[in-house]
């Protein structure tokens, strides 16, 4: 990580619209950016490249952290953006400045400056000093008592929390109508001090539950319900529960064999054409947005950015965002989107399954959209990945970088997929 005009910022968080904008912010204001999905992977990277300041999104009480990690008095601070009711113990973790949740980015930026400059002007030569604190463990589940509880969303008895991004959470749920555990999604109905971020969350959410409400399939996260809970100001999307980890938690873990990586590919396909006959184009495919059902299943989520038939449901300045090393070509460019646009980004996570490579690295967003717009995604050979030549010829045509050299449709792509799966002894087919 090279140092720019600013320093060098690192953001923990999750890989979503919310951190995207984030991040996009820092760049334009000057610093030089990493980000990285949440503590574990953000201690790794401090110990190999420390940066000069730590933005850590959504801290919650109880829940493993940078700050906490960190500890009080480290020559890294660390601005933490806290939910609602988790600023006390983030101060007492040791963040050097607590925002609450919902931030706009003006504020986090000069937050990032005040403590970057007072973090110099205390630590002038880089690295923590010999007598800095050791790292604390995890905040103890007592100091959440006074947090405030969720209690339910709309009908929705609320057991538990699965997940959280930038603008709401995730629960596990009770539905008492029908006796069953839900996953209920919300987000806040108005996003405080950026009008456009709350308009844009606002539609992304609706975009969801209009997309998923269209489709029915094994491969896909079912919807159940779509409301507003004027008691708690959110709003909320209730889902079929999953209880399996997502695509992205087995890549962690390490390169699938070929045949596992093969099913999941050809699985995630064929979710896709569902859609498609439905007129969605998800737009967003990446290992966050697949949930693994019963070690075997793959089903896609998160339909925020899909387009349904000709409506996109936003403005112009909506249609460029995504997730910068999974966009299509024709996605950044801001060009028409089709089926074949989703085939690109499904072509680079069966890579990442063989390979645990990433297709199209880089450490910031502006190099992140080049290596998809100029470079060349990696061999499977040069990853040393074993694995049939017609595979590598499959996956050449789904990550051509112009639409017209992809496979036309869906049914193509799924024959072409079933029959490297034929060559491994698998039945590959529909659900």
């Amino acid at each position: 990580m090279k140092s720019g005009p600013k320093g060098k910022l690192l953001l923990v968080g999750p890989d979503d619209f919310a951190r995207m904008l984030l991040e996009s912010h820092f760049e334009s204001q000057g610093y030089r950016v990493r980000s990285v999905d949440d503590a574990e992977e953000a201690l790794a990277f401090i110990e190999s490249a420390p940066p000069d300041v730590v933005v850590e999104q959504g801290f919650v009480s109880g829940r493993r952290s940078v700050a906490a990690e960190l500890g009080e008095g480290s020559a890294i601070p660390v601005v933490v953006l806290a939910e609602a009711g988790s600023e006390g113990d983030a101060a007492i973790a040791g963040a050097a400045e607590t925002i609450t949740l919902p931030a706009p980015r003006p504020r986090v930026a000069t937050a990032v400056e005040g403590v970057l400059a007072r973090s110099r002007e205390t630590n002038p030569s880089p690295g923590p000093p010999a007598d800095a604190p050791p790292r604390r463990g995890t905040l103890p589940y007592e100091m959440t008592a006074a947090a405030p509880k969720l209690e339910r969303v709309g009908r929705y008895v609320v057991r538990g929390l699965l997940g959280r991004g930038g603008s709401g959470n995730v629960y596990r749920c009770w539905d008492p109508n029908l006796d069953r555990l839900v996953a209920v999604k919300t987000i806040r109905h108005q996003v405080v001090g950026d009008v456009e971020l709350s308009r844009q969350v606002v539609e992304r959410f609706k975009r969801e539950a209009a997309a998923s409400a269209r489709l029915v399939h094994p491969g896909i996260v079912a919807t159940h319900d779509f409301g507003l809970d004027e008691g708690i100001g959110v709003m909320f999307l209730a889902m079929e529960l999953v209880d399996g980890p997502s695509l992205r938690s087995l890549i962690r873990e390490g390169p699938m064999p070929t045949d596992a990586a093969l099913s999941f590919g050809y699985q995630m396909a064929d979710a896709l054409a569902h859609a498609h006959e439905h007129d969605v184009i998800h737009r967003d495919v990446k290992p966050e947005n697949v949930l693994i059902a019963r070690q075997t299943r793959a089903k896609i989520t998160d339909f925020g950015l899909a387009r349904i038939g000709r409506n996109t449901l936003s403005g112009r300045s909506y249609e460029v965002f995504g997730t910068p090393r999974y966009m299509a070509p024709e996605q950044i460019l801001n060009r028409s989107v089709d089926l074949r646009t989703d085939q690109f980004p499904l072509g680079a996570v069966i890579v990442e399954l063989l390979s645990g490579v990433v297709c199209f690295p880089g450490e910031d967003v502006s190099a992140r959209l080049y290596a998809v717009l100029e470079g060349s995604p990696p061999r499977l050979g040069d990853l040393g990945v074993e694995a049939p030549a017609d595979l590598q010829a499959v996956l050449d045509r789904m990550l051509a970088k112009t639409p017209d050299y992809r496979f036309q449709t869906d049914a193509e792509l799924l024959e072409a997929l079933a029959s490297v799966g034929r060559d491994l002894g698998l039945h590959l087919q529909r659900a």
